[in-house]
């Protein structure tokens, strides 16, 4: 199996009033850049939902409000289980899979440790950076 990379892109708080497909449910400027840069990149890219886990772009799904961040770690641990279950039903194998997280540490980290587990790699550009710099770096990306 040859190497590949998949964009993961973190859902964010401002999302449409109804249901419709993730990639655009979530309205705000910054996922709008980060799902511009996925499209660009033309990789195949997942939105990572705190409530859903793993959603393809073209999938319908409602509005919910379940921040990350706030959940305990042992939550975000299952929800990360839940997750890599949803990538290798999607994907098969996810060993020599680099995974391009665009989503803030409360995705990232319990993700991190469970695809390098299973022979991934895991990239978060952004990692650490705030808002501002975040929406510079995908302007720059352009």
């Amino acid at each position: 199996m040859k190497p590949r990379t998949v964009i993961l892109l973190g859902c964010v708080q401002s999302k449409l009033d109804e249901p419709a497909p993730a990639a655009e449910l979530f309205i705000s400027p910054l996922f709008r850049a980060r799902r511009a840069y996925a499209e660009r990149s033309r990789r195949r890219w997942f939105v990572l939902s705190s409530q859903y886990g793993l959603i393809r772009p073209d999938e319908e799904v409602a509005p919910y409000d379940l921040p990350m961040a706030r959940q305990p770690v042992e939550e975000r641990r299952d929800w990360a289980e839940q997750v890599v279950s949803q990538l290798t039903a999607e994907l098969g194998s996810l060993k020599r899979t680099t995974f391009e997280i665009h989503a803030g540490s409360a995705y990232v980290e319990p993700l991190e440790v469970l695809l390098t587990e299973l022979g991934a790699t895991v990239h978060a550009p952004l990692r650490g950076l705030g808002l501002g710099k975040s929406l510079a770096w995908y302007t720059h990306a352009a």
